[in-house]
């Protein structure tokens, strides 16, 4: 299996849907925030303080380093993964997932505790939903929902998922017919 990468918004499931559906799947879960977390020591929110731009260095440098280690695994990006151009243009060669979310259920279930842009005024989201939406949407082979149950985002997930899966397999094995 490749790497399976998914975007979205804070708040959109991305590490929650994913982490189910790696279970399901029995293939492993990166979560790239706490990989960051990990290389650095340190918190998104104390990282976050050392400004935006440095954090999103390390964000690219975490994301480089999970797509050049071997595949087969499920990866939640950051919801600013898609901020910058070298993010989107590393992503456009892989498969990406788009998770959706409407704004009320964010809103609803969010904690902002963990996000740094959104810690003092959550209407933030508005304004990332305004900028991100269209990067997501460029980047992704496949979108998702998420407004209704968990289980159900889950089995979609998987879906979209294993069908992608066939569908590489299946031009992979006509491309070596070729060679």
């Amino acid at each position: 299996m490749r790497n399976v990468y998914l975007v979205g918004l804070p708040g959109s499931g991305k590490t929650t849907v994913g982490r189910l559906a790696a279970s399901r799947l029995g293939c492993p879960w990166v979560d790239l925030d706490r990989l960051i977390e990990q290389r650095e020591q340190a918190s998104v929110p104390d990282l976050f303080a050392l400004g935006e731009d440095w954090f999103r260095e390390r964000e690219t440098a975490a994301l480089k380093a999970v797509i050049d280690a071997p595949g087969g695994k499920i990866v939640a990006t950051g919801g600013g993964i898609v901020e910058r151009e070298e993010n989107r243009r590393l992503l456009q060669n892989e498969f990406v997932i788009f998770i959706h979310r409407n704004l009320y259920q964010i809103h609803r279930t969010l904690r902002t505790d963990r996000r740094p842009l959104l810690r003092k005024d959550s209407s933030v989201l508005y304004a990332l939903v305004k900028r991100r939406r269209g990067w997501y949407e460029e980047i992704a082979d496949v979108k998702v929902t998420n407004n209704k149950s968990l289980r159900r985002c889950v089995e979609k997930l998987v879906t979209a998922i294993t069908e992608q899966e066939k569908k590489y397999e299946t031009e992979c094995s006509k491309e070596r017919e070729f060679e």
